[in-house]
């Protein structure tokens, strides 16, 4: 048995895209760097480990990126939903943040796999 706080043993999973510039994306980090900094274990998972908001990352959230990348596409959400839904056995995320309407198509993979 461990002392951690509970919220330490939990996981949120953040959907991105890439890092290019985006105002969906950039409040999806400042939440990121605050849920980390409450305890929470954050994974931001990256289709395309490509452009400059990445500097603006806390230490304290783990980014995930595919290999190999998944290419900019009409299909791009929904196949980083179906990377990130492999993916949820081992990460065991409690939650998904998508952070805008531009990531739903990947709701459908990550809740078939969860």
């Amino acid at each position: 048995m461990t002392n951690r706080h509970p919220m330490q043993q939990r996981t949120i999973g953040i959907l991105f895209n890439d890092f290019q510039l985006g105002g969906c994306e950039r409040v999806a980090i400042r939440l990121a760097n605050v849920w980390a900094s409450m305890g929470f274990h954050v994974i931001l998972y990256v289709a395309n480990d490509v452009g400059n908001q990445r500097a603006l990352i806390g230490a304290g959230v783990e980014v995930m990126c595919a290999d190999p990348p998944i290419e900019t596409s009409r299909h791009q959400a929904m196949r980083l939903g179906q990377w990130v839904g492999r993916r949820a056995g081992v990460d065991r995320p409690v939650a998904y943040f998508l952070p805008g309407n531009s990531y739903f198509p990947a709701a459908r993979p990550l809740s078939l796999a969860t």
